[in-house]
């Protein structure tokens, strides 16, 4: 069985998600003409795939598994724990968010009373 064309693969890619080919090929810094030569190459480098894939904002891996970190060397960290905050603490974060929000409610209103002032100063 032949090996799948990584080039025509991101080809392909690139096509569906309707990227600029003159934008990508700018962000890596080659001619369009060159990166269109690229697709033609059967076995692309996986460097170059991953450099693909940050410029596009694509995680590559899913078309490509040699991408994939290998997971045998990955130790997995547990799971951060949630903890709900009790009651009283989300009555006092209410109550200090509202205080905020008066004290800007306050401010808004001086700088309205400024503004009309001024602007009645103005018309005269």
């Amino acid at each position: 069985m032949a090996a799948p064309h990584r080039g025509q693969i991101l080809s392909d890619i690139i096509s569906r998600n309707g990227i600029n080919q003159t934008q990508l090929a700018r962000d890596l810094g080659m001619s369009r003409s060159n990166l269109y030569r690229r697709y033609e190459v059967a076995n692309l480098s996986p460097a170059f795939l991953r450099q693909v894939g940050a410029a596009i904002g694509l995680d590559l891996a899913a078309y490509f598994p040699e991408l994939r970190p290998d997971t045998a060397s990955v130790v997995a960290e547990p799971a951060a724990s949630y903890e709900r905050p009790a009651p009283i603490d989300c009555e006092q974060r209410l109550l200090q968010v509202l205080e905020q929000f008066a004290e800007k409610v306050r401010q808004y209103d001086e700088l309205k009373a400024r503004y009309d002032a001024l602007l009645a100063e103005r018309n005269q």
